[in-house]
């Protein structure tokens, strides 16, 4: 087994780099899916200032050993400075959606 199953959190500016990250880590069998959530407003501190910002969701299923080749990809990848990359780990997954995703990545 790859590992433990998990979900990678991140947000970018918009759809298009979603797709363009999604895209690599497809190709790459780094992940099984990613789901694209458009139109999500974050506010958030920078350079000590409150900020809005509207901001796109990737969610992105995959397993705990493939998190710093993701990460990598998504920094390369993305037009933020400092992109939020943050692992969830999925506590039950149906055993046939589990052999999907492990047939699915490397």
């Amino acid at each position: 087994m790859n590992s433990k199953p998990i979900l990678i959190y991140t947000t970018v500016q918009n759809c298009s780099e979603a797709s363009l990250i999604s895209k690599i880590l497809l190709e790459k069998k780094l992940c099984a899916c990613t789901n694209i959530i458009e139109n999500m407003t974050s506010h958030f501190v920078w350079d000590n200032k409150p900020q809005t910002s509207s901001e796109t969701i990737l969610l992105i299923k995959t397993f705990e050993s493939f998190f710093d080749d993701i990460s990598v990809v998504i920094k390369e990848n993305h037009s933020y400075s400092t992109p939020a990359i943050l692992s969830i780990p999925i506590q039950h997954i149906d055993n046939n959606y589990l052999q999907w995703m492990l047939s699915s990545t490397k």
